[in-house]
């Protein structure tokens, strides 16, 4: 019963995350304006996909279905803050403010 509410609800977990959270947004605004170039970009990056944490145990990766943020797309959450207008560049940094070294 236990495993049946954590596997459904995505904020349970059942390890504990990396010290950062990067949630992706991948809805329709967002992969309309490049997010799928941006997550191939992150994900090629840290070497990890979806629902994993970097080796160093700094950066968890998470999709997220939409963020609220449509106008200004493609967009990201890192540690519960909302960035938008998002580039390879401007990941890259959020990045590099988590200390993960490329």
């Amino acid at each position: 019963e236990v495993h049946g509410v954590v596997s459904f609800y995505h904020h349970f977990r059942s390890e504990a995350p990396g010290r950062h959270v990067l949630r992706l947004c991948r809805a329709e605004a967002c992969q309309a304006m490049g997010a799928r170039a941006i997550e191939a970009h992150v994900r090629r990056r840290l070497g990890i996909g979806y629902n994993e944490t970097s080796a160093d145990g700094r950066i968890t990766l998470e999709p997220v279905y939409c963020l609220g943020n449509c106008a200004c797309a493609p967009s990201a959450m890192l540690d519960e803050q909302v960035h938008g207008r998002l580039s390879l560049e401007a990941v890259d940094r959020l990045l590099d403010g988590c200390g993960e070294v490329a």
